[in-house]
């Protein structure tokens, strides 16, 4: 419809011929005939094909009476409390939404139902979610949940290369509206970013802390540590200029001494493997050549540091995949195992991760 574009022209934006402000005559009725005259004026300001006037930050919209009535009725009488909003000299003031996003809110409202994701950016997308949710606009709701489920599903998802804001207004969405599956994926999506090191683990860190979030609060916790280890390792200080609070802080360090001496027994400690139909009395050699050889490939130097112990395991199977010496001394059975047993105690730490920060205190 013309209708949302209309809505923007000017400072006093409006959808509708102007409101006539009702002329004020003299009159010697009665005090109870002048209530009546007022509450019959009401009614009729009430009125479907009325208008209202509302203010967003300096600018006025007038808006038909239909598109408020779409709303739980506790939320038009907030917004039109103290009979706000019948003329342009005394409008409803909305707090909250800036002009463009409410332009956002109610083009999407004039528009459905023949709304298009085509048509729409991410922001725009969160926006409409975010206003119809603040608005109960339940039309939009549910149109605008089920196009965010499809984008983040997509293979395409613009969450690929969004920033750590749309992460965030994305999985406050995803709670407010009670979609647990979706608040999961975008929580991978997420996580995913963030050990990339595409996008700050801080957000996700106050954010997850806030909903208690604990598998997302223990990688974005993880990440942060691996980015301040040089720091702490010289005994310099994190919390200098950092939004993170003391306890937050807390976690990092306990993470940081957990996974440190984690670390410094693991490099020495091999994983172990079940034992191949294959492998019979050789079997103790094949321990022994796998014990050997991972105490070898421990003891490299790696680009990812001693505390970043998911990127070393993955360091170390690569290493020890190119193993001549694997290959030759142990079963293809035993070797298959061995080399495998990396990926299960990798999953294994995954799994246990939030220990090391005493996140279950």
């Amino acid at each position: 419809m013309a209708v949302a574009s209309e809505v923007s022209l000017s400072k006093s934006s409006s959808i509708h011929p102007p409101v006539q402000k009702p002329k004020v005559m003299k009159s010697k009725e009665s005090p109870r005939s002048q209530h009546l005259a007022l509450e019959a004026r009401k009614a009729d300001d009430m009125r479907p094909n009325s208008l209202r006037v509302v203010k967003v930050q300096d600018i006025v919209f007038k808006l038909p009476y239909s598109f408020f009535e779409q709303m739980p009725i506790e939320i038009r009488e907030a917004i039109f409390q103290h009979n706000r909003g019948i003329s342009l000299d005394d409008p409803a003031v909305l707090e909250g939404p800036t002009v463009d996003q409410f332009k956002t809110l109610l083009w999407a409202h004039f528009t459905y139902p023949s709304l298009s994701l085509k048509s729409l950016t991410l922001d725009r997308l969160l926006t409409i979610a975010e206003l119809s949710y603040r608005y109960r606009l339940k039309h939009l709701m549910a149109w605008a949940i089920h196009g965010l489920a499809f984008v983040t599903h997509h293979t395409d998802t613009p969450f690929r290369s969004a920033p750590s804001e749309a992460f965030v207004r994305m999985l406050n969405i995803a709670i407010k509206y009670h979609q647990k599956e979706l608040s999961t994926a975008i929580q991978n999506k997420w996580m995913t970013r963030i050990h990339w090191q595409e996008v700050s683990p801080i957000p996700a860190i106050l954010l997850a802390d806030a909903y208690n979030l604990r598998t997302l609060l223990t990688h974005a916790y993880y990440v942060y540590l691996v980015l301040m280890e040089p720091r702490i390792a010289k005994s310099l200080r994190i919390d200098i200029e950092c939004p993170l609070s003391p306890k937050q802080i807390k976690h990092v360090y306990c993470g940081y001494y957990s996974l440190r001496a984690y670390w410094w027994n693991l490099r020495r400690t091999a994983p172990e493997f079940i034992r191949s139909e294959e492998c019979s009395e050789l079997h103790s050699q094949c321990i022994e050549v796998w014990r050997r050889r991972w105490a070898v490939a421990g003891s490299r130097a790696y680009p990812s540091s001693d505390i970043n112990i998911l990127s070393r395991l993955m360091s170390i199977q690569q290493t020890l995949e190119a193993d001549m010496l694997l290959s030759v001394c142990m079963t293809v059975q035993c070797r298959e195992q061995a080399i495998a047993s990396i990926s299960k105690k990798r999953q294994e730490i995954v799994d246990n991760l939030h220990h090391h920060f005493d996140l279950d205190l």
